[in-house]
């Protein structure tokens, strides 16, 4: 457990730029108390599951297969066809 001094309030507050008084002192002592717990608490329970997560080298996309497929189904809806290509405008000049 991570414990918050005094000093290290008033160095994080300069750091800050936060003018704490007095009274917000403890308060904010015990509330980054109470995170740093927290963070502490949530690294040990990432840390017990680390095991069960899925390896990071693993491939999860399949091998490429090549299949044939007949391009005249494809070819029919086309308006204008050459051959076995699509026609289509001219979008680029030369």
């Amino acid at each position: 457990m991570v414990k918050i001094s005094r000093e290290d309030i008033l160095k994080l507050g300069r750091s800050a730029s936060l003018n704490l008084t007095e009274d917000e002192i403890p308060l904010m002592m015990n509330n980054l108390q109470t995170v740093l717990s927290y963070a502490a608490h949530l690294k040990d329970i990432a840390q017990t599951y680390q095991g069960l997560a899925m390896p990071k080298n693993s491939n999860v996309m399949r091998n490429d297969e090549v299949i044939e497929t007949p391009s005249e189904p494809l070819l029919e809806g086309a308006p204008q066809r050459e051959d076995n290509y699509f026609v289509v405008p001219v979008i680029l000049k030369q």
